[in-house]
């Protein structure tokens, strides 16, 4: 496990202790005395699958992203959201379930206020002891210098979070550009060696091992009885931006970290699961669709649906189906710009909502895409992509998804080279690491992203 997955976990473990003590405390307050234990035990028969529900609630609005736990405003936004969320969905229950033996209405109150009190005071505390009193890591860096080493090294924030700074450099060859304050450039091996014994330096990152000279291996060798830890750049820099380093990935990066033909057992279920899932949703919306057929036409007349060739699963084609959100007069059919003025009034909001995608849930159920998976590209923009980035046709080792973990970034990416290059970074990421796991986090997070219309 790592150390993100560990913070997060332990984040969690202690909201869970703060919802029964808020439980005790809205309890107490209410009534002015300590809650007996028949009391508690009627509460808390039903409270425990409440308090599953606060913290899904959590997990969907990013309360466990460790960039908004260091962000107080965006905290509180987040927070907010959450907490209002998860009240009325706890309220919709006991109007539904009557349980006997409660009134809950103002110990609901009290307790909501408590959570959301707590929850707030754990994640500020949190921040503040992480930045201010945890040691953080001393890393240095080994080997050639590229863009990869300069964003890490010039993203001191995101290193922090995970209680690593950067410290030190030994490059090959000559560094000429200027390095951010507490980063030194060491000139030879002798200074790196003398950091590490002196405790500043406890992780080093090593970039492309065969670019080394013979004298930096013995070095990296001889370091190891000071304590120094070693890990390559690929996992780090995945490790710190949840993404892949493209630039220094090459064949052999595929051969070592892809490996399918295990994932076969999930490859099912999944699969299993989007039949399941897509069905269910299908006849949940199917009622709606006469109705979102009717605005379409009325804003803008003509087809209600946009059909295009996309590319699945390795090239195979196939047409995708939305609801038409763009004007049907002077459309030249172009990939879509951001602030694009043939998107219609009414599209706007189809597509801020998502609800322009219901209709890939029939691509979804006869299995040319999945619910989760890189986002699908059109044959034309993808075979000159293919040309401009290296490896790009390697994210067609997996079916195409109505949302991905590029999408669910938090930023929009065009189809521009430099933004295929960013979105690319993500699809390698999700086929190497793809997993039950990371599709339930994009799930929640793509709900998140629906809550917020902060869709395309």
């Amino acid at each position: 496990m790592n150390k993100r997955k560990r913070k997060q976990l332990l984040i969690s473990a202690i909201d869970l202790v703060l919802l029964y003590f808020s439980l005790y405390l809205a309890l107490y307050l209410r009534k002015g005395i300590m809650p007996s234990t028949v009391d508690w035990q009627i509460h808390i028969s039903i409270f425990r699958f409440i308090f599953i529900w606060w913290i899904i609630c959590f997990y969907t609005a990013g309360m466990y992203n460790l960039a908004v736990i260091f962000d107080k405003y965006l905290l509180l936004k987040r927070l907010f959201m959450a907490a209002a969320v998860a009240t009325f969905g706890t309220i919709a229950l006991f109007y539904v379930y009557k349980a006997p033996g409660i009134s809950p209405k103002t110990v609901l109150a009290l307790f909501s206020i408590s959570v959301a009190a707590l929850v707030y005071i754990n994640r500020r505390v949190y921040a503040k002891i992480q930045t201010s009193f945890v040691k953080k890591m001393g890393v240095a860096y080994v080997g050639p210098l590229n863009n990869s080493v300069r964003e890490l090294f010039t993203t001191p924030k995101g290193l922090e979070r995970l209680n690593y700074t950067f410290r030190a450099l030994l490059i090959e060859g000559s560094c000429d550009e200027p390095l951010p304050e507490g980063v030194k450039l060491c000139l030879s091996g002798g200074e790196l060696a003398k950091a590490v014994f002196s405790g500043e330096i406890q992780l080093i990152v090593i970039g492309d091992e065969s670019s080394l000279s013979k004298e930096i291996r013995s070095l990296m060798f001889g370091l190891l009885q000071a304590g120094a830890s070693y890990v390559n750049l690929f996992d780090f820099y995945e490790q710190i931006f949840r993404k892949t380093p493209l630039e220094d990935i090459d064949e052999a990066w595929f051969l070592n970290n892809i490996d399918l033909s295990t994932k076969k057992p999930y490859i099912a279920v999944k699969r299993m699961l989007d039949i399941i899932l897509s069905a269910l949703l299908l006849m949940i919306s199917l009622p709606f669709w006469p109705l979102i057929a009717l605005f379409i036409v009325l804003d803008n007349p003509g087809s209600v649906f946009f059909k295009q060739t996309r590319i699945g699963r390795l090239s195979k084609q196939f047409e995708i189906i939305k609801f038409r959100s763009m004007r049907m007069e002077n459309n030249h059919q172009g990939p879509t710009l951001s602030n694009d003025s043939r998107i219609t009034l009414l599209g706007r909001f189809l597509r801020k909502t998502r609800i322009d995608e219901i209709p890939q849930l029939i691509n979804v159920l006869i299995g040319d895409m999945s619910f989760v998976g890189p986002r699908p590209e059109r044959p034309e923009l993808a075979e000159d992509l293919e040309r401009d980035i290296p490896y790009y046709k390697q994210r067609l080792l997996v079916k195409p998804g109505l949302t991905g973990w590029d999408q669910v970034s938090g930023e929009y990416h065009s189809p521009s080279r430099e933004d295929t290059f960013k979105k690319l970074q993500a699809d390698l990421y999700y086929i190497k690491n793809f997993s039950l796991s990371l599709d339930v986090s994009i799930f929640f997070k793509t709900i998140f992203t629906v809550l917020r219309a902060s869709g395309r």
